[in-house]
């Protein structure tokens, strides 16, 4: 109903029979034997507004050895998002089927409906003919697909004097006489089908055999021609020529046009359609040519020629062609079939650009950065747009996947974060939490911007996964043996609960394991100590709850100065001590690489020993930079956030988005949810 409902009131769009539309959906449909078939329907706000069908051609695959997706019924409002989401939909389908490229609009064969209209809007399509609006071809290559070939609608005249008939009769005459053939006869439809059917589909899989797009007739799709064709085909639009040996050679199929009884009416038979198409077929103004077929060993020898005045050679009386007068010009029309690669969607991060102390230059350094490295990683900057396109002059990257998100306002340093997201709708963090939220086409977002108004508007705006009481923030620090360990929480909850601390582990082993595949990762207990009683309360429930807790793989507790003896692969804490044991390891290796700097600048000889080991203190302040290892995860929202230290240059912005696109890659969330599942449910 979708396009009969798009299409209303248009007088260039003629509706398919309803009832052939519906067969699709039997079990038994023709095609189901060669076919594999899905179907998709766009929705917003409860309301159709777009629809796409996906087609894997079995024989045609087999016949050409490709991997290739058909899609046809492909029909949307003009938004480029809803036709976007459909292709999408049927890509992820067609590649877990195997496929590899998406091609179309190609139906079940070439005797269906098939092409996308690209010239010819405003003349009449046949029956047999796509018809679409003007922008279906903008949307289709602004999502990446390329023209394959290109088809032709032609309105095609006879001859206007009786002089130029009889000329082209005695062409006739003559080819026939040279090659020995003559016309066959009949004085029905239901003759002419029974008497040369099968000819017909023999040079049809064979005259056809090198076109695009074509497969050969099965048993059952020469039925169903027949079944379409039996009721209005009449020998005086038909025309079979057959050699000496009455086989055939050349014919053409031809149906008086049905334009007329079919407009206005959706498809249905009624029989108000019924008398309207008997007056179609009684006294006819338009023909419509469905099929032509020619031997090829009589090719580029006239042979079809003969084809055009047909009726003046057929012994019966009253069955000469009759031509219409002409009512639009050549051409008439242009369709084209396109195809694209089936590739991994792209994965798309907004950059808040506005937050940190070197804004915007180090998130669109990062960003350039980080389109560098991942071919299917798509940015998006959200602040304002003038500066944001300025700081982008002079650079070069791919424009197709950077765009500017326009968002003017600024968070000060001292807003408080429940006023910064109910007034600060503008600025380029709630900006990205909002598209975040409300485009399911955007995967994460990274910011560099205030943390409490980050946590705020991403529980508020975003909300968590099902059945996660409260996100947690994850960061990641490098560890003596080279290896990375995770402190969660470290910031976003100082109030915990034994059940938040062993969904935090849950959530943390999770990270390690799939974004950054660690094996079994083993989980620690920040405490006082490390034997299971010490602590207070909440630490000696906390350890008892993960030893009961199977998908943790839990070691025990860890006091503060073990953090980086690369024993643990993650730590659980609340948000309040996690947060110190954070920060006091960061700003001690960092004071650390102060004083070493500063006593080596204090003597001579120093300097001489420093200069040999220079490649050695280059390394090790690589390995105590936290720049160099992104920011901190927020586990347990529904889309992926990452936050930034404020002072984040180019590289760890770049490292934040790294962090994002394999937290996406790696389905995350749905990991969470599902282990998240598992136990039993708390609630605040």
């Amino acid at each position: 109903n979708f396009p009969l409902d798009l299409y209303s009131g248009n007088p260039y769009y003629i509706p398919p029979l309803y009832s052939d539309e519906k067969k699709m959906f039997r079990k038994d449909y023709v095609y189901n034997a060669s076919c594999d078939s899905v179907f998709f329907l766009a929705y917003r706000d409860g309301k159709p507004v777009g629809r796409i069908q996906g087609i894997i051609q079995k024989d045609a695959n087999a016949k050409n050895k490709e991997k290739r997706c058909r899609f046809t019924r492909f029909d949307a409002i003009d938004d480029l998002e809803v036709s976007r989401g459909l292709f999408q939909a049927l890509e992820d389908w067609a590649r877990a089927q195997g496929m590899d490229t998406l091609v179309g609009p190609l139906n079940y064969s070439d005797l269906e409906r098939e092409g996308m209209l690209v010239e010819g809007f405003e003349e009449p399509s046949t029956f047999e003919q796509t018809y679409n609006f003007p922008y279906y071809k903008a949307h289709v290559e602004q999502l990446g697909f390329r023209k394959e070939i290109d088809w032709t609608c032609s309105r095609l005249y006879g001859p206007e004097s009786e002089e130029a008939l009889q000329e082209l009769d005695q062409v006739v005459q003559f080819i026939f006489r040279r090659y020995k053939l003559h016309f066959g006869t009949a004085k029905s439809g239901k003759e002419l089908l029974k008497k040369y059917a099968q000819g017909i589909f023999d040079l049809v899989d064979k005259s056809y055999e090198g076109l695009y797009g074509t497969v050969p007739f099965t048993p059952g799709m020469r039925q169903l021609v027949l079944d379409n064709f039996g009721l209005v085909l009449s020998p005086r639009y038909a025309a079979m020529i057959l050699d000496e040996n009455e086989r055939p050679v050349c014919f053409g199929l031809s149906i008086p046009s049905l334009n007329r009884a079919l407009q206005g009416t959706r498809g249905h038979l009624t029989p108000l359609t019924l008398l309207r198409i008997l007056q179609c077929l009684r006294k006819p103004d338009v023909i419509d040519l469905c099929l032509v077929g020619v031997d090829p060993e009589y090719l580029n020898r006239g042979v079809s020629g003969a084809l055009s005045p047909v009726g003046r050679h057929q012994p019966e009386p009253g069955r000469q062609l009759r031509y219409p007068q002409p009512v639009a010009p050549f051409p008439a029309g242009r369709m084209q079939a396109l195809s694209r690669i089936c590739k991994e969607p792209m994965i798309k991060i907004l950059i808040d650009c506005f937050g940190g102390d070197h804004s915007p230059q180090a998130p669109v350094e990062g960003a350039l950065a980080a389109l560098r490295t991942f071919p299917d990683l798509h940015v998006m900057l959200t602040g304002d747009k003038l500066l944001l396109q300025k700081e982008l002059e002079g650079k070069s990257f791919d424009k197709n996947r950077l765009e500017i998100v326009h968002a003017p306002e600024v968070i000060g340093c001292e807003e408080k974060p429940t006023d910064v997201v109910r007034l600060k709708r503008d600025s380029s963090m709630m900006k990205a939490i909002i598209l975040l939220r409300d485009r399911d086409d955007i995967a994460g977002m990274v910011s560099t911007g205030s943390t409490g108004a980050l946590v705020t508007g991403a529980l508020v705006r975003l909300g968590r996964i099902p059945g996660v009481i409260r996100p947690a923030f994850c960061p990641l620090l490098p560890t003596m043996d080279g290896g990375l360990v995770g402190v969660c929480d470290s910031g976003a909850n100082v109030e915990v609960t034994p059940a938040h601390l062993r969904q935090f582990a849950i959530m943390a082993s999770l990270y390690l394991e799939n974004v950054y595949s660690v094996q079994h990762p083993r989980v620690a207990l920040l405490n006082v100590g490390k034997e299971a009683e010490k602590g207070d309360e909440l630490r000696q429930e906390t350890y008892k709850l993960l030893q009961e807790t199977p998908s943790v793989h839990f070691v025990g507790n860890m006091e503060s100065r073990d953090l980086l003896s690369g024993s643990y692969d993650v730590v659980v804490a609340d948000g309040f001590s996690g947060n110190v044991l954070v920060k006091t390891t960061e700003g001690t290796a960092l004071e650390l690489l102060k004083k070493l700097k500063k006593d080596i600048y204090s003597r001579t000889l120093y300097k001489l020993g420093a200069l040999l080991m220079r490649r050695m203190f280059q390394e090790e302040k690589a390995f105590m930079n936290y720049q160099n290892y992104g920011g901190s995860v927020l586990l347990g929202t529904s889309k992926v956030v990452v936050k930034g230290h404020g002072s984040s240059k180019a590289v760890a912005v770049e490292k934040c988005i790294e962090q994002a696109y394999r937290m996406e890659k790696s389905r995350l969330s749905a990991q969470i949810e599902q282990e998240i599942a598992k136990y039993e449910h708390y609630e605040d």
